[in-house]
C-alpha cells in the first residue's frame, strides 16, 4: 500500500487553484482544510476530482475519466489516482493557456468605448473594429464606406459604448442605475437625482450626459463626468508625473473649470489673457517644454 500525505494533496490543490483561477472560478473549498500529518483518503481524491471537473467544464472541456470512477469510504488510494489527477489537471492547464481560452484585447477611445479588438496573437489580420455615432449607435459594414475586410464584423464583444455591457436580447446598455438606449440617445429609466437648475439640460430626467456625449460620460447612470478630467490625467502621466500627481492635477483643473470665478476667462479681462489661461491649465510653457523634452 502506498501512503500519500500532505505534500501530494498540497501539490494537487495548488495546481487546481491555478486552473480554477484561469477558468474564472472561485477558490475551491474542502471538507478537511487542514491536512497536516493526515493520510490522504478517498474523500480527498473525490473532492479534487469534483473541483477539477468544475474547472474543466468552465473551460469547455468534458468531465475527466478515471480508472476507478467510484471511490467509496473504505477505498485505498493508489498511485494511479494521484497520477490521473496530475494528468487531467495538466490537460486543462494546457487548454487554459493555449487555444481553449478566448483572450482578446480591447483598445478604447477617449470615452472608454472599445474601437479595436485584437486577439491573443496580436495579428492585424485578425483585428476587429467598431465605430459609433455620438450617442452610441453602432455603425456596421456597408455604412459610410466601412467593409468587412476592414474588420467591421460581428465579434461577440458585449462591452460597447463607453465600455458598458449591451444586452443583446433587448438592445440596451446597462449603466448600473439604469438602462440606456443608444438608438434613442436616452436613458430608459427616470433619473432619481434632483436637477441642477443652473443647467436646463438637467431638467430632462431621461437625458444622457446633458446631451453632450462627446464631452461627458456617465459611469453609473446617475450623473455625467467631464472627459477632460481623464484626458488631463493621461497627459500629466505622459509628461512624467506619477499616477497620484497626475490625478491631483486633473482634479484641480476640473474643479477650477467648474467653479465660477476661479479660472482665468471667467471675467472679460481674463478671457483675453491667453497666456494666463494656457499656464493655468497644466504648467508653465517652460516647464511643459522641459517635460516634453524629457518624455520625447
Amino acid at each position: 500500500m502506498v501512503v500519500f500525505r500532505l505534500a501530494i494533496k498540497r501539490e494537487s490543490g495548488v495546481r487546481l487553484a491555478i486552473l480554477r483561477f484561469r477558468a474564472g472560478l472561485w477558490a475551491a473549498t474542502w471538507t478537511d482544510s487542514q491536512l497536516v500529518g493526515t493520510v490522504i483518503k478517498a474523500v480527498h481524491i473525490a473532492e479534487l476530482r469534483t473541483r477539477l471537473d468544475e474547472a474543466r467544464l468552465a473551460l469547455g472541456l468534458s468531465s475527466a475519466a478515471y480508472t476507478d470512477p467510484g471511490l467509496t469510504a473504505g477505498y485505498t488510494v493508489k498511485a494511479v489516482n494521484v497520477q490521473e489527477l496530475r494528468t487531467r489537471t495538466n490537460e486543462a492547464l494546457t487548454t487554459a493557456t493555449g487555444g481553449g481560452v478566448d483572450l482578446r484585447w480591447l483598445v478604447a477611445d477617449q470615452l472608454g468605448t472599445p474601437r479595436i479588438i485584437l486577439d491573443k496573437t496580436g495579428a492585424l489580420a485578425n483585428v476587429k473594429r467598431h465605430d459609433y455615432l455620438p450617442f452610441g449607435e453602432e455603425l456596421f459594414a456597408g455604412q459610410g464606406g466601412r467593409t468587412t475586410q476592414q474588420g467591421y464584423v460581428a465579434d461577440g464583444i458585449r462591452q460597447q459604448f463607453t465600455s458598458k455591457e449591451r444586452d443583446n436580447e433587448i438592445g440596451l446598455d446597462f449603466f448600473g442605475a439604469r438602462f440606456y438606449s443608444s438608438v434613442q440617445g436616452r436613458f430608459t429609466g427616470v433619473d432619481f437625482a434632483g436637477p441642477n437648475l443652473i443647467n436646463p439640460q438637467s431638467l430632462n430626467k431621461y437625458v444622457y450626459t446633458l446631451n453632450n456625449p462627446l464631452r461627458y460620460i456617465d459611469r453609473n447612470g446617475l450623473y455625467e463626468e467631464d472627459v477632460h478630467l481623464h484626458l488631463t490625467q493621461a497627459l500629466a502621466e505622459a509628461a512624467g508625473f506619477s499616477r497620484d500627481q497626475a490625478w491631483q492635477i486633473a482634479i484641480s483643473n476640473q474643479m477650477t473649470d467648474e467653479t465660477p470665478g476661479m479660472a482665468p476667462g471667467d471675467s472679460l479681462s481674463g478671457f483675453w489673457d491667453v497666456e494666463a489661461r494656457r499656464n493655468y491649465h497644466f504648467t508653465t510653457a517652460e516647464r511643459r517644454q522641459q517635460l516634453w523634452n524629457d518624455f520625447a
